[in-house]
Formats: structure tokens, C-alpha cells, sequence
């Protein structure tokens, strides 16, 4: 996936029989999106949206999604040379690999993991 562009946290758009983790559509200049809490999808269940909240826009495939995060440390390209697998880790089936830096390793998601509806039973509050 790639990203577009990072917007601050607005008014969505909700959407009936949603999983938990999806807030709801995003009206991006007359573009519906679709947004993903990350966090609640990590939690399997829903949190409020704090004002201090970012959307991330992401082109994934044909699509566009937008992805809730809680801030921004640094925007950087790196080489996808520097990605490997994420190995055997139990409780990480959203990753996709390791990015090796010179600093602490950064993970990676699996844009088509978060978006599998499949995989992980929901709750609900």
C-alpha cells in the first residue's frame, strides 16, 4: 500500500452492521473511504476517537482506505530490501515484516490482514 496523505480526525459517516473496528466512511472532497481503527482492530473491540487522533489515507490495490493512528514519530522511504519476515510470532498476525534500521526495528501491517473479515471473531461493546 501506499500513502496519500494524513488528515486530522473528523466527523464519519456511520456504517450499519460494521465490525467494531471500522468508525465509519470518510468524506475526503467528495470521496467516500473507508476508515479502520487500528487499535480497536488489535483489541477486537471498539474505542472512542480522540480529537488528537490522525487518518491516514492509503491507496491499497484499486482502493483507498483511511487507518486511525494515535500520532506520527517520523515519515521516512526505505528500502524494501531492509524488510524481513516477521518469523514465528504467535500474536502477530497482522504483520506483514521487520523493517531493520539503525534505531529499533519497526514493524510492518499486512494492509490485506486488517482488512480480512474472516480471521478474528468480534466483540463487541
Amino acid at each position: 500500500s501506499e500513502t496519500d496523505e494524513v488528515v486530522p480526525v473528523a466527523h464519519l459517516a456511520a456504517l450499519p452492521e460494521a465490525p467494531a473496528w471500522v468508525p465509519g466512511l470518510l468524506n475526503l472532497r467528495g470521496e467516500s473511504i473507508p476508515v479502520l481503527d487500528a487499535a480497536a482492530r488489535f483489541r477486537r473491540r471498539a474505542r472512542r476517537l480522540a480529537l488528537s487522533d490522525l487518518i491516514v489515507v492509503c491507496s491499497w490495490g484499486e482502493r483507498r482506505v483511511g487507518l486511525v493512528i494515535q500520532e506520527i514519530l517520523d515519515v521516512q522511504k526505505e528500502d524494501y530490501r531492509n524488510v524481513h519476515p516477521p518469523g514465528d510470532v504467535a500474536y502477530g498476525p497482522y504483520l506483514l515484516g521487520v523493517l531493520e534500521t539503525s534505531g529499533d526495528p519497526i514493524l510492518l501491517l499486512s494492509m490485506d490482514r486488517l482488512l480480512d473479515l474472516s480471521d478474528i471473531p468480534e466483540e463487541r461493546d
